[in-house]
């Protein structure tokens, strides 16, 4: 507007109004589409990303089959288990790489490492290059928004030790009542919610689902439990030792609990055993009660 008046300032000019349906050309300006910039389609190669992956990536353990069928590398695999040859010794140029580093070099899962890296076989060297420069080996977008590091397609190429480790230490010392399993009839202990013993004696009756079983106990209540919630229980055996010939034990009489008088044992010498009590604990009221009157 400031414009427009700037411009008419030069002009003697008088204003009226005439309604929008008679002014043809001022209304057919107005209503002029304009041209709208369409933006283009993203390339095909970054939405179909997944789709455009290799076929077949490239595991561990293809590495470590491709490094024993490399005559170079299986060879210094040799090398590294039975010891490396004479400094004297003549060798072929394709060794001097790996002689230079022989101390720096190690075998893990049948692939051939330096320091922590994986030394690439020739047969599978072309189709890790090809990966390698088809994207930018920094930190994707998705590693910076979760905030830690992801699994790439190079990393199926690493041994995996840490998983290696988990399934021995679970072999060597299984997680306790990861396998607890019950059948019916069991005699367990259940484990109670209410007042008095955590621990109540029952007997497995039925299984509810993979990991929980109802159980019975000897009042006749029955109980749905997981089973990390039942323990397992041996059964008491229903008769005496007596009756199966061992000596009875006397029972303890008051008599024999008094440990104060001398006991004698008529074994050819007589030797009288005498077995103290012991001391008696002085009781005696706080000092600062010494002055209470009741």
């Amino acid at each position: 507007m400031l414009r427009w008046t700037l411009m008419l300032s030069a002009y003697d000019y008088e204003l009226r109004y005439v309604p929008g349906a008679k002014i043809q050309n001022a209304d057919a300006l107005s209503r002029l589409p304009q041209k709208i910039k369409v933006p283009e389609p993203p390339p095909s190669e970054d939405v179909l990303m997944l789709e455009n992956i290799p076929e077949k990536l490239i595991s561990a353990r293809e590495i470590a089959q491709e490094t024993k069928r490399d005559p170079v590398l299986s060879r210094v695999m040799q090398w590294i288990w039975k010891g490396w040859p004479d400094n004297g010794k003549k060798l072929p140029d394709e060794f001097t790489p790996y002689l230079q580093r022989k101390h720096e070099l190690n075998c893990y899962q049948d692939c051939l490492l330096w320091g922590t890296r994986v030394i690439v076989p020739l047969g599978v060297r072309d189709t890790v290059l090809k990966m390698l420069h088809s994207a930018h080996p920094g930190r994707s977008p998705a590693e910076i928004l979760m905030g830690r590091k992801l699994n790439t397609v190079y990393d199926r190429m690493q041994p995996d030790f840490r998983k290696e480790m988990m399934d021995k230490q679970e072999d060597e010392c299984p997680i306790p009542g990861k396998d607890r399993v019950f059948q019916d009839g069991d005699a367990v202990f259940a484990r109670s919610f209410t007042p008095g013993s955590k621990w109540l004696p029952a007997q497995v009756v039925s299984t509810t689902g993979p990991v929980s079983y109802r159980v019975q106990t000897p009042d006749g209540q029955t109980l749905r439990r997981h089973s990390d919630q039942i323990r397992a229980r041996v059964e008491e055996p229903t008769e005496s030792l007596g009756a199966l010939g061992d000596p009875e034990i006397p029972p303890t009489t008051p008599e024999a609990a008094n440990c104060s008088e001398p006991q004698q044992q008529d074994n050819g010498n007589s030797q009288v055993v005498e077995i103290k009590k012991p001391p008696e604990r002085s009781r005696r009221a706080p000092k600062y009660l010494e002055d209470f009157v009741p």
